[in-house]
């Protein structure tokens, strides 16, 4: 959550993933295909343009990529 900004409490999992710096596995639609399951270590949360969105490194690509929270169709701890 960034400075200044309301935190999201309907985003609990990820809103403990920052705080325990606890990785993620999540099952996310791009572009209307199916779901394809990663696992990301969430960095930051916040809202843009009225949507709530997840910044965080994607172990899938290797690298810092932003989740639309809408778009993640399932949601779990990594190490579970």
């Amino acid at each position: 959550v960034l400075p200044g900004e309301p935190e999201p409490l309907n985003h609990p999992m990820i809103l403990e993933a920052l705080r325990r710096g606890r990785r993620l596995r999540i099952a996310y639609r791009t572009g209307g295909g199916e779901p394809v399951s990663r696992e990301v270590l969430p960095l930051e949360l916040h809202t843009a343009n009225g949507l709530p969105r997840m910044v965080a490194f994607c172990f899938l690509r290797n690298d810092q990529r932003t989740f639309y929270v809408d778009r993640i169709a399932e949601l779990r701890w990594a190490d579970e």
